[in-house]
This record gives structure tokens, sequence and C-alpha cells, in this order.
């Protein structure tokens, strides 16, 4: 069964955070992720999801210096103590409301353009990361971003991402594949998915141009959705997306699903 969540970081935002898992699961999303969930007391965020009926699919563990030009501190040498009490923290958050997926942002380098070396810094830090998640049932992935929105990030297609994942070798590392992301990179999407399908462990989604809701660009979701599950893809499809109006109406993409949900 195909199961859909909502990133309650980018829609429902009409409403407070804490309100947006009950209008996720009133939308009959039987699951929600949310980007950075730290303002909220992991016992609080467990019980609102269990209030709405909703699992939490994934989230990220936390960002770092946002004004020092920071996008994840995972492969920043000096910083791989303060990467690890991040794990740590999202580990423990994790466990509290029983997400069983949590994504490292790999990051921007930002030693004097020393390329090399924040990939060393970052293969250690996440096989870290994968073996310490993994002792505690939790999922570990990593997402590529596109260069437009995200300048000097250091993944940007699923092939790189896969290459990462092959050359650390921890089985409980995988990738977090952002169709938007992808299709701003310029990949063939189906291929990618394709030939990548073995080290995907979550998938998030965005109509392109806009980054809005399926239906406002390109993007033929029945079709890639199809095309993972014909492939033995079980996890979850997650909608990221800027809602071009109130959430409730851009939801019409969804309707197929939830009625055969229901």
């Amino acid at each position: 069964m195909t199961r859909f969540s909502a990133n309650i970081s980018m829609m429902f935002t009409e409403r407070p955070l804490r309100e947006r898992f009950a209008a996720a699961g009133a939308a009959g999303f039987p699951g929600v992720e949310i980007q950075f969930p730290y303002e909220l007391a992991a016992d609080d965020m467990a019980r609102l999801a269990r209030l709405a009926g909703v699992e939490i699919a994934s989230f990220n563990t936390p960002i770092g210096n946002r004004a020092a030009g920071e996008v994840g501190i995972a492969s920043l040498p000096r910083r791989e103590a303060d990467f690890r009490q991040h794990v740590v923290l999202a580990r423990d958050y994790a466990t509290a409301v029983r997400c069983r997926n949590v994504n490292v942002l790999v990051g921007v380098c930002l030693d004097g353009g020393n390329k090399d070396r924040c990939i060393n810094v970052l293969y250690d830090n996440l096989y870290y990361a994968a073996s310490e998640l993994q002792a505690a049932g939790i999922r570990l992935t990593i997402e590529p971003m596109n260069t437009t929105d995200r300048p000097g990030y250091l993944i940007n297609t699923l092939d790189e991402a896969s290459a990462v994942i092959d050359r650390i070798g921890h089985p409980n590392l995988k990738i977090e594949a952002d169709l938007y992301h992808m299709a701003m990179m310029e990949e063939d999407i189906p291929a990618s998915l394709r030939r990548n399908l073995h080290n995907i462990g979550h998938v998030q989604f965005a109509d392109w141009p806009g980054r809005h809701e399926p239906g406002t660009g390109a993007l033929d979701l029945p079709a890639i959705v199809a095309l993972l599950e014909a492939g033995g893809y079980g996890s979850w499809f997650s909608a990221e997306y800027v809602p071009s109006e109130t959430t409730e109406r851009t939801l019409s993409w969804y309707e197929p699903w939830r009625s055969a949900a229901t």
C-alpha cells in the first residue's frame, strides 16, 4: 500500500505548527515529516502526532549556524564533536516520537574550498551516524540538493549520493531522493531512480518549475510512483512543496490515493 506523508514545515502553514499535525491527518495523510522539529519537546510532538493519527515519517538533524552559511555540518572539519551531538539529539528525538528515518544535511564545504578534506570528514561522520542510528532501529538518509537553490552543496545528484553510500559501505545509509532537486539538476528522473533504487530509502516530491503541488508543472507523479513500486520501493512518498494557495485547495493530486486508502 502506497503511503503518503505531508511535510508540515512547508504545507499547512496557514496554521501554527502545533495544529498542522491534525490538519494533515484530517486531509487523509497517514504520516507527516518536519524539517527541524526541535522547537517542540519530543513528548509534545509524539502526543500531537498520536492525537492526529499520523506517524512521523522523517526529519533532519540540526542545520547548524545558518548565519554563518551552514546547511548542515556533516562535512565541516573541526565540527565533528558538534555533529555527534546532533546525531545523538536526533536519535533520542526519533526514539521518543517513533520516527524510523532521520536525514542528514551533508552541507556546503566552508573549509577554504578544500573539498577533498570535507568529503573525508563526511565519510567518517556518516559512518558514525549510520551506526549510532542503526543501534536504535532508525535509518539514516542523505539528500542530494540542486546547485541553484543550494550553491556549493556537496552532493547534487542521486548518482553522487550512491557513490558516497557505496564508498562508505554501511547498510544503514540510504538516499532521500527529492524529485524537485532531481528536476532542477536536469536528471533523467526515471532512469536515475531505476539506477539507484537499491539505495533509495525515502522519496520527496514537488512539481517543477516553481516547487508547487503536483499538477502545476511537468511532474508525472503517478508514473513515478508506479515505477518505484514496481521496483520494490516500500517506504514513504512525502509531499514537500510550497502550496500555490491554501494547502487544502492544492490537494486534488492526492485524491486518487486518498480514495484508495479509505
